[in-house]
């Protein structure tokens, strides 16, 4: 089976649907899976419910294979096979090889498909832990001058005026926002 079937949106449930969609967590760390501004815990060698009241069936099917594809991600970035990848990205003495065929490698699709398929079969069975994410405003991340002023414009997700940002009122009002904070 290839990614694009894996992970290919399905229109039918499955014939032995139970009502819940499960993931599995086949490895020995526990695995942080990020949904709706909430993170999902998932136990060490466990499967868990997904459990998402404000989601329908076949959306947290595709959230449990967005979830399976960011644990293969993980996984293989762990693994044996990209540590040889890495190392065809250095010379002998640990230099980086900026030149040739070398240059960045990557892994293919086809090297996840294994690992997202360890996240769909069962393992016995763990409760899941929800927390909350904390927002943290964007200004906190940009840095000051010595006077305090932002060095960089901050466009928050409610979009910025682009003429406050071409005339440089956009930082003027970011500034005394962050000196109000």
């Amino acid at each position: 089976m290839n990614l694009q079937e894996l992970m290919k949106p399905s229109s039918t449930l499955p014939e032995d649907f139970d009502g819940f969609f499960y993931f599995t967590n086949d490895s020995d760390d526990e695995f942080i899976g990020t949904w709706g501004s909430k993170e999902y815990h998932f136990e060490p060698r466990s499967t868990s419910p997904i459990i998402i009241p404000t989601e329908t069936p076949f959306n947290i099917q595709q959230i449990r294979k967005k979830f399976a594809r960011d644990w293969a991600e993980r996984e293989y970035g762990n693994s044996q096979a990209f540590e040889n990848l890495r190392a065809l990205e250095h010379n002998p003495d640990g230099t980086p090889r900026l030149n040739s065929f070398h240059t960045a490698n990557q892994y293919s699709e086809i090297d996840l498909v294994e690992y997202i398929q360890r996240c769909l079969k069962p393992l016995p069975k763990a409760r899941i832990a929800i927390t909350d994410v904390e927002s943290v405003p964007i200004e906190s991340k940009l840095t000051v001058d010595e006077s305090g002023a932002l060095n960089s414009a901050a466009i928050d997700d409610k979009g910025a005026d682009l003429k406050d940002l071409a005339t440089g009122e956009l930082k003027e009002k970011l500034r005394k926002k962050a000196l109000k904070q």
